[in-house]
């Protein structure tokens, strides 16, 4: 509830900010103690407000202290469920959501004259962390700090801390589910770059993109004769440059050139060739590749649409008054009609009652039609004069139609979060368009100024950089090479849109040059600026053609510039350079305006060299600096300087013998990367294994197990070119998470651009399953995804042990499952190892035997049984030890089986410590050895893990040799080579170094050492 006492006796009163929209106003009523109020219902967040006087003047409120101010301009604040004084922060996009790579980003403002520094203390349910936030903007009241938190679990909360650990902004910590803050954006929407079509200007079908004599020349509102059919034929050149959605303004029936004012908001004009010519165009862009989305029009209509015609002819009789806005009847012609209407004088277009349940319905089932039709997604007009119920009733229809559809609204508001938190998947960025405006048009402020307002607009963006779409100009604006008068400036402003962080979406004609008038008119009343598409080649700027294109394929081709966050930096007063960064990919961006020459140093904080993308107009780069001559660009792509290069092109190649060499040297300080990643995919699991040691099942049950983040992935990239083998054993059940695909994916990427195998070694991927999910296509899939082992987990050979044991399992599933996987591997010749491994324990120990004779029939290389691990109060009750005679006997029989070739029995119960080298000391080493590199794929050196073995969490945690040792370093701190050579892997080198003498060492890996490896182990020589 706010109340205000005005200064003075004023007719009214409005309330304007945040909880609505700063041109919307909220009229406030009279109390009985002469005050006025408003009531509004609002969800947790923070509310920039004032109270407006009917004479224009402005009032904060007196009854709240709390402020913020921006630009000179100083605002009442209202905190919801948020943070106290000094710190302004709630739970709640902006100030809290998930990235597209799965961090948490959390924001907030701290109050001048606190202090500069604010630390978040978090805990996922594994104990407290302390993350140091970093400044990213400023504002008059307020720092502007931010810290991605490597958040893998399901829940997590946080409070914020001062100084040296002082608790400020609230007596109990946040608390929130990170899927709860991510963005549902269908995942084709991030690589988007969007192109508006207005249809009647755009190309006539059937006339070779001939337009009729006198149509080029046309100024006004009169249609040209743009249709569908036109626009289908021109798909091949939009595929050319890059476009992958075409934007179509609406197509609804309607009697202008525009047709923001339907007459039937169903139907798809007839003169734009209708329903037939519709589809074609739909089929033709899925033919080449993109993506279409169509214009729909929420607040008004036309006055001849059939609703509003009833109206008209029976006034308040009509079944549809309520739809309408009427003051008077019967209605006029002319400025004053009788009912509210657009602006600007458009009497013609009433506006629709947009909180009348009736209509909200009508306008869900129109915007669901279109998708329903084959639209892949919907641009919103004026969508911030829609109330959000409305807007989510639309959502929900739309969705109900296709998960894959989006949702992008026109919203000129700067607090577009608003609607980006929920009802829509995207909104446009006109303030970001204003500081394009501002740094290349207007020349009103230097690099600096204008890349603290665009670092302060990400900061209030309030989501992914997906979720805003930016531009140079739409088709309601002058265009910007209009208004620049100017072709370099033009493509200089295209190329920031074109590399920017956010969705990029360009006007037709503007990738030729196209201009219109001369830059004036009102917002959508720009018709000059509608000229039609020119379609002769001749007529072309092929300067900006060749930009657009090149600017698209980079865009599309490096990761950087697909999908990194953005920093923003001035290097000098007119040189703008937009740095981003994906992981360890990064892309800088060097904008410079005007007539003159700059020569500037290659900002620092990125890798040394840098690889020229392109490069727009006279600009060259050499010896870290970059010269710009007028209205010039550059897009570099950071990367290590040549002998660096060469330096990890020889890891690659040869990582796994510089391991060896400096475990044989005693080095601890390292110049190579682990040769064997374990990774855990998710500690989730669709099983409640009685006798788990991670505790997969308390986990998942809890809702705190933790699950692998696409950032991590990059993180690793390096390491996954280098290492021969990745192993995902540990955690929980690795096909419940759709990540590990991307991590297969990954790692045979990073393999393939690291020239694949080094000397020929294999790269071997490793997988333990409980079974339940491993059907054929999965199996295929595996083998595709480049996985060569696969075990399975089975505790029993009959289903009321093993489903005893192994709680939601199904022995049967998982059996015909094993049969379908031998199957798919024998009909494609996948080289796949399959096996299973069991726990032995008292519940089972009498089915052993069967077991192996199941492994047997089954066809299956290999069957391991392990200890059981004293994890569980269950396993603890049933562990047996290795010399219990009913265990003996079940595992001479086990013995006897694998001796016929049947499989490769593993024996775990009770294995012989040490490497292969020590075989001839240790009986039964060498044996073991084998047969556990045969099963796994890879042989095993315990004594030098620590310079070849390397374990990871899905928080980024990094573990030496295996999952018992201490976490290393945090790749969520760290790049990978920096967190291989952290200080605490030294100290476990040295501590490895301490047990193994030199002369044992020297020998390591040399011919007569013994060391077992995959290709010598034992198996039936049919099998791969």
């Amino acid at each position: 509830m706010f109340r205000f006492r005005p200064p003075r006796a004023v007719a009214f009163v409005d309330l304007r900010g945040e909880a609505t929209d700063w041109l919307r106003p909220c009229p406030m009523a009279l109390a009985g103690d002469g005050t006025l109020g408003a009531s509004l219902r609002l969800g947790p967040g923070t509310y920039a407000y004032k109270f407006r006087l009917a004479d224009g003047e402005w009032c904060l409120d007196p009854a709240n202290p709390r402020t913020r101010a921006w630009d000179g301009v100083r605002n009442s604040l209202l905190v919801v469920d948020g943070a106290d004084e000094p710190v302004l922060h709630a739970p709640v996009r902006p100030y809290a959501y998930v990235e597209d790579d799965g961090r948490l980003r959390i924001g907030a403002g701290l109050r001048r004259g606190h202090g500069e520094t604010l630390a978040l203390a978090w805990d996922e349910g594994r104990g407290p962390r302390r993350t140091l936030m970093r400044v990213v903007a400023a504002e008059d009241e307020h720092m502007l700090l931010a810290a991605h938190l490597p958040v893998s679990a399901a829940e997590v909360e946080y409070r914020f801390e001062v100084g040296e650990g002082a608790r400020v902004g609230t007596s109990v910590p946040f608390r929130v589910r990170p899927a709860d803050l991510r963005p549902d954006v269908p995942a084709w929407w991030r690589g988007a770059v969007v192109c508006t079509v207005l249809v009647d200007r755009y190309r006539p079908g059937g006339r070779a993109g001939e337009w009729p004599p006198g149509v080029l020349a046309i100024a006004d509102d009169r249609r040209a004769g743009g249709d569908l059919d036109g626009v289908a034929e021109a798909l091949p050149h939009l595929a050319d440059l890059g476009v992958t959605v075409l934007h179509l303004t609406p197509l609804a029936t309607s009697p202008s050139a525009h047709r923001y004012d339907a007459t039937d908001p169903d139907a798809v004009d007839p003169s734009l060739g209708g329903e037939d010519a519709f589809r074609r165009l739909l089929d033709r862009a899925r033919g080449a590749g993109l993506r279409v989305l169509v214009d729909v029009t929420l607040t008004h209509v036309h006055r001849d649409c059939p609703e509003f015609a009833d109206v008209r002819a029976r006034g308040p009789a009509s079944r549809f008054w309520e739809w309408f806005r009427p003051t008077r009847w019967p209605f006029s012609e002319g400025e004053d009609p009788g009912y509210e209407h657009y602006q600007k004088r458009r009497w013609a277009e009433p506006l629709l009652r947009l909180d009348n349940p009736e209509v909200a319905e009508r306008l869900a089932r129109t915007a669901a039609g279109w998708v329903a039709r084959g639209a892949d997604g919907l641009r919103l007009d004026a969508a911030a004069d829609v109330p959000e119920a409305v807007l989510a009733g639309i959502r929900q229809a739309v969705r109900a139609v296709s998960r894959d559809a989006v949702l992008l609204g026109e919203v000129i508001s700067a607090h577009a979060w608003r609607w980006t938190a929920g009802a829509l998947d995207a909104a446009t960025d006109f303030v970001a368009q204003q500081a394009l405006y501002d740094w290349a048009l207007r020349r009103s402020g230097d690099a600096a100024s204008i890349a603290d307002r665009l670092a302060r607009r990400a900061f209030w963006r309030g989501g992914p950089a997906c979720t805003s779409v930016r531009f140079a100009g739409t088709h309601d604006q002058p265009r910007f090479r209009t208004l620049a008068r100017d072709p370099a400036a033009a493509r200089l402003a295209l190329l920031e849109v074109l590399t920017g962080p956010a969705v990029p979406l360009m006007l037709y004609g503007d990738e030729v040059g196209l201009t219109g008038g001369d830059g004036g008119g009102d917002f959508e009343d720009v018709w000059p600026e509608r000229r039609c598409m020119p379609w002769d080649p001749a007529a072309w700027d092929v300067a900006t053609l060749a930009l657009v294109r090149s600017a698209a394929r980079i865009r599309r081709e490096v990761p950087a510039l697909a999908g990194g966050e953005a920093e923003y930096l001035a290097p000098a007063p007119d040189v703008l350079v937009v740095r981003r960064r994906h992981g360890d990919d990064v892309a800088d961006v060097l904008l410079h305006r005007g007539d003159g020459v700059a020569d500037v140093a290659l900002p620092g904080g990125a890798p040394g060299g840098a690889e020229v993308l392109l490069a727009l107009g006279d600009a060259t780069v050499g010896a870290g600096r970059a010269r710009l001559g007028p209205w010039a660009g550059l897009v570099l792509r950071r990367v290590p300087p040549p002998d660096v290069a060469r330096a990890w092109a020889v890891v690659r190649a040869r990582n796994a013998e510089l391991a060896l060499a400096a475990w044989r040297d005693g080095r601890v300080e390292v110049a190579s990367l682990p040769v064997r990643l374990d990774v855990v995919v998710t500690e989730a699991c669709n099983l409640r294994c009685r006798h788990c040691i991670n505790h997969s099942p308390e986990r998942t049950r809890n809702g705190v197990a933790r699950a692998l983040r696409p950032w991590l992935v990059g993180r690793m990239r390096e390491a996954l070119a280098a290492a021969d083998r990745l192993s995902m054993t540990h955690g929980g059940e690795s096909l419940v998470e759709p990540a590990l695909w991307d991590l297969l994916a990954a790692y045979a990427a990073a393999r393939k651009d690291a020239g694949g195998a080094p000397a020929g070694r294999r790269s071997d991927v490793h997988l333990l399953s409980n079974g339940m999910l491993l059907d054929g296509d999965t199996v295929a899939r595996l083998a595709e995804a480049g996985v060569t082992s696969v075990g399975v987990s089975l505790d029993g050979a009959t289903a009321a042990t093993n489903d005893a044991i192994r709680e939601g399992g199904s022995l049967d599933r998982v059996v015909a499952n094993l049969a379908g996987a031998v199957r798919r591997r024998a009909s494609s010749g996948a080289d796949l190892r399959i096996g299973v491994s069991a726990v032995a324990c008292a519940s089972n120990v009498a089915e052993l035997p069967d077991l192996g004779r199941l492994v047997a029939d089954l066809g299956l290389d290999w069957l391991k049984v392990e200890e059981a691990v004293p994890a569980t109060g269950f396993a603890r009750g049933e562990a047996l030890s290795p010399r219990d005679p009913r265990l003996a006997d079940a595992m001479a029989d086990l013995r006897a089986r694998s001796a016929t070739g049947a499989f490769v029995l593993v024996d775990h119960l009770a294995p012989p410590a040490g490497c292969a080298c020590l075989s001839a000391s240790r009986p039964g080493l060498e044996e073991f050895l084998a047969a556990d590199a045969f099963a796994n794929r890879a042989g095993a050196n315990p004594c030098r893990a620590a310079w070849e073995h390397a374990c990871i969490e899905p928080d980024g945690a990094l573990r030496p040799g295996d999952w018992e040792r201490p976490v290393a370093a945090s790749l969520a701190d760290v790049p990978f080579p920096e967190a291989w050579n952290a200080a605490e892997m030294q100290e476990e080198r040295l501590l490895a170094l301490s047990r193994v003498s030199w002369d044992v060492r020297s020998r390591c890996g040399r011919r007569g050492c013994g060391e077992a490896s995959a290709a010598a182990a034992p198996g039936p020589a049919t099998r791969p």
